[in-house]
């Protein structure tokens, strides 16, 4: 190997190393950040008010989670939802039409959005 392929591999190595690595130090500050959340335990300090305030909001959490989950298609086929607040948890589930299987049931915490349960029956 001569001496311009060494160059242009050393060339191309660096560049790789570059931008493999987070240059603005994002990365570093969002790792601390996660860390020090997961290791203070509960957002319940910071929350003064309820997240989920309204069946709608509830909706559209719970839409965003379920269509992730098990797809819009079978989800939007499952309306209209039934949705009830209960003691500080929003209970959502999808509403069977003549085929066979089951349906989802979501359980979202008002007052921070918590997912307490998630399934969908067969």
């Amino acid at each position: 190997m001569n001496k311009n392929n060494l160059w242009v591999l050393f060339f191309f190595w660096k560049f790789f190393i570059a931008f493999s690595q987070d240059t603005s130090g994002h990365y570093s500050y969002f790792k601390k950040e996660l860390s020090d959340a997961l290791n203070e335990g509960s957002s319940e300090k910071y929350l003064s008010d309820t997240i989920i305030t309204d069946k709608k909001t509830a909706i559209a959490i719970g839409e965003t989670i379920l269509f992730k989950v098990y797809g819009q298609t079978q989800i939007e086929e499952e309306k209209p939802y039934e949705v009830m607040f209960i003691d500080g948890y929003y209970i959502l589930e999808g509403t069977i039409h003549d085929r066979l299987g089951g349906v989802f049931l979501l359980i979202l915490q008002a007052k921070d959005g918590r997912v307490l349960r998630l399934s969908h029956g067969k």
